[in-house]
């Protein structure tokens, strides 16, 4: 008798059905904007099988050149992404996939207030930090807080996206809205201040003029801190100012290019849309850009009006926090300029700009995550100490 042939634990069948889920999951995630390596190999040689059946029985002699034609785009593909220097923000952190900027399909049927899920706890290590992020009821990163308002309690919101909250921190207590709450109460002896982090990752003005109205009012603020960075024009550049805004209460941002699929899969693609069309990460030419960030600071700057008329209304103080990224800090290349210009022509709103006093810090002190670009422990501590100074010096707390 011959020898029994041993079954496979994993019969074809089974290989089969396992690679068209891994196919369909890929497929999935790039409807919401995620495009990974895995998706890239899928489809060269998906289109590599396709051509190969096709030009067989016409063009014989095309099938000998599509296997080295495919090991040739794989090669490079390989060698561009050892050498680095093409991720985007979320490769540069870990992960396999590039997110899209214009992720439309991320946000359908989000609401316009953009928060956290509440009651929640997420933890992360990225290597060079390990933070835990706990939210209240009201989906940010803070403490549940009393709605009624003792006697004598002085309430700061602080409003802003990921360097308010904290990104990277790892406990509540070490950002720099809880160390500027700690801070106040120590040298204002007698005092009674709250300082409310309203910092949501991913935020902006305009989703955060939103988030105050409909969750944060009912604290009755005595003054109000809006953070505004340089993301924070990559963010209207994409989404839009109010007209993101829609009846249903959803939002929809901008789409972006038909050929930002292959950008996403390929870096031989990101080369080639980098070094030969010469666009961004947002695929604007040199002109475009320099005409979006005036465009983006303008409609900022006329959200920021808003909340000086919400202020006006609700009885509570503005304030207006320019804050510095890390890139602008190494580059010594401001990005908040024309905003900042367009805030002095208005007394009616107060403004701190920290460029200054950001690049005067002592250069060995590390500020900033070489990779996750938010700022250190030690980062959150010297900046609140530069704003606790700020708000004793201009009286702003009286």
């Amino acid at each position: 008798m011959g020898e029994l042939k041993k079954k496979s634990p994993f019969p074809k069948r089974l290989w089969s059905i396992v690679f068209w889920l891994f196919a369909l999951g890929n497929i999935l995630a790039a409807l919401f904007g995620i495009f990974s390596i895995f998706l890239f190999f899928l489809v060269v040689f998906g289109t590599a099988g396709a051509l190969y059946r096709i030009t067989n029985p016409i063009f014989p002699r095309v099938r000998t050149i599509i296997l080295p034609v495919v090991l040739l785009i794989i090669s490079g593909e390989l060698i561009l992404r050892t050498r680095g220097g093409l991720d985007s923000y979320t490769e540069a952190m870990g992960s396999w996939s590039y997110t899209s900027p214009y992720h439309n399909l991320t946000y359908a049927g989000k609401s316009w207030v953009h928060n956290r899920t509440p009651n929640s706890t997420k933890t992360e290590n990225r290597g060079e930090y390990d933070y835990r992020l706990v939210t209240n009821s009201d989906g940010l990163r803070d403490i549940m807080r009393p709605i009624k308002k003792d006697k004598g309690v002085y309430r700061i919101i602080a409003l802003g996206a990921s360097l308010t909250e904290g990104l990277g921190v790892s406990s509540l207590d070490k950002t720099w809205v809880k160390i500027l709450e700690h801070n106040l109460n120590d040298e204002l002896t007698g005092s009674q201040i709250e300082v409310f982090n309203g910092g949501v990752a991913d935020s902006d003005p305009f989703f955060e003029l939103v988030l105050l109205k409909d969750k944060l009012l009912k604290y009755k603020p005595d003054l109000v801190i809006v953070s505004v960075d340089m993301s924070d024009l990559v963010d209207v550049y994409v989404r839009g100012g109010n007209e993101r805004f829609r009846k249903d209460s959803t939002v929809t941002f901008k789409r972006g290019p038909w050929y930002e699929p292959l950008f996403g899969m390929s870096y031989l693609a990101r080369l080639y849309v980098f070094r030969v069309m010469e666009e961004d990460w947002l695929f604007r030419t040199a002109e475009e850009q320099a005409d979006a960030a005036e465009r983006s600071q303008l409609l900022i700057y006329r959200c920021l009006e808003e909340f000086q008329l919400l202020a006006e209304k609700e009885k509570f103080q503005l304030m207006v926090l320019l804050l510095p990224l890390e890139v602008e800090i190494q580059s010594k290349e401001y990005n908040l300029t024309y905003l900042g210009d367009l805030l002095k022509r208005n007394p009616d709103i107060y403004t701190y700009d920290a460029w200054q006093d950001l690049i005067a810090v002592e250069p060995g002190l590390k500020l900033y995550w070489p990779r996750n670009r938010h700022f250190t422990e030690t980062g959150n501590a010297i900046f609140a100490t530069l704003l606790q100074k700020e708000l004793i010096r201009k009286q702003i707390l009286n």
